[in-house]
């Protein structure tokens, strides 16, 4: 039962001497692993007291240093700084230089021949410094230019692309170190085509090209001849197609440039020889003019001179020549005796217009020297004579 266990909740029934269940006296044990020892660690560090044969702080010396020789700071004495790490300053800058090892690592001040310890009383006025920090412990101001002079003027600037070589940069840009230029980098990017040295381009672009700006017309109907009222300028690598040179066309809407009489191109309009025709009988006289065949043109003017009488729309004229007259041509007689009986044995023949006097169509007068025609028996015109 409980009041038999002396260890209640402790199975082993193992306590350790810090009355722990099963354990192994660490939790209660002084530095010495006495358990509930009186052992500390004293201000050096170091295990005092109880069963560990030091006596606390007996490592301070009289500067109060731990492990000291009553010097302090390795020498400089008690109440000083200890010695600091000083490198040798070549320019005097402020800043010293160690010495580097194969990997380019400063070596400790212990191998550097280049650094001492100092304390703070001993420390030179001149050439060392408490650092190593001197990129160039020949340059006192250790400011190096892009070329790695010292107080150097070069420095890096931006650059222009020139492709051509002409001395004119592109847009393209990158810095480089004024002392160390490529080939193909200049200062500038006024250079209107980097492909070109003469930035020369002719009217179609092409550097040092031969292309020019020519005068030329429009032609419209693709004859060769352009149109001058319609001049422009183009560049002659790239004329477009119906503009020509040659501004010399009479119609730019005729390819043949021949036009009839009445301007129609290829027309067939041509001018003719018209003759007035006074009478309207569709026949012209003499007078002539010229008509273009396309021309509204009078019916005064035929295309012939066939008309015998302008004058007379039938063209038929008596024999007296007078226009539809009544004249005719016949036979007359004359008619001595003016019985208007003619002798038949004597004739005139001609027209009836231009008879002559004494003469007369009928011819059947019994004797023309006898008006009456009346004869006696004895054949006396007139006579009195009786059978």
């Amino acid at each position: 039962d409980n009041e038999s266990d002396p260890y209640p909740g402790c199975t082993s029934n193992y306590m350790d001497e810090c009355n722990v269940c099963d354990g192994n006296n660490s939790t209660c044990a002084d530095c010495t692993g006495t358990p509930n020892g009186e052992a500390i660690i004293d201000d050096c560090g170091v295990c005092s007291g109880g069963d560990s044969d030091h006596y606390f702080n007996s490592d301070i010396d009289e500067c109060g240093d731990c492990f000291g020789n009553n010097e302090s700071q390795q020498g400089c004495g008690c109440g000083i700084d200890p010695p600091i790490n000083y490198w040798y300053d070549f320019d005097n800058d402020g800043f010293g230089s160690c010495t580097l090892d194969e990997y380019e690592n400063c070596l400790s001040c212990e191998e550097d021949p280049d650094c001492e310890y100092f304390c703070e009383s001993g420390v030179p006025t001149d050439n060392w410094a408490d650092n190593s920090d001197d990129s160039d412990d020949h340059c006192s101001s250790n400011y190096h230019d892009c070329m790695g002079v010292c107080d150097g003027n070069d420095e890096i600037t931006l650059y222009y692309q020139d492709n051509d070589g002409d001395g004119l940069g592109n847009d393209v840009t990158e810095g480089f170190c004024s002392g160390d230029v490529p080939q193909g980098w200049v200062e500038n990017n006024d250079d209107e085509d980097d492909n070109c040295y003469s930035n020369f381009h002719d009217c179609s672009g092409v550097c040092d090209g031969y292309a020019q700006v020519i005068t030329y017309c429009e032609d419209a109907d693709g004859d060769g001849f352009g149109n001058q009222e319609l001049e422009t300028g183009y560049c002659d690598a790239l004329v477009a197609g119906g503009w020509v040179e040659d501004c010399s066309d009479e119609d730019d809407d005729c390819y043949s440039n021949y036009h009839d009489c009445a301007g129609v191109c290829n027309g067939s309009a041509q001018i003719q020889i018209y003759y007035f025709d006074a009478d309207g009988d569709g026949l012209g006289d003499g007078i002539e003019q010229e008509f273009c065949s396309a021309d509204e043109i009078s019916d005064d003017w035929v295309l012939n001179n066939d008309d015998e009488d302008d004058a007379c729309y039938s063209n038929y004229h008596d024999c007296a020549g007078v226009c539809d007259g009544e004249a005719y041509s016949g036979t007359w007689y004359v008619d001595i005796d003016g019985d208007n009986l003619g002798d038949a044995t004597v004739t005139w023949d001609g027209c009836s217009a231009e008879v002559p006097a004494g003469y007369v169509a009928d011819n059947t007068d019994e004797d023309d020297d006898c008006y009456s025609n009346y004869h006696d028996c004895a054949g006396v015109c007139d006579g009195e004579a009786y059978s």
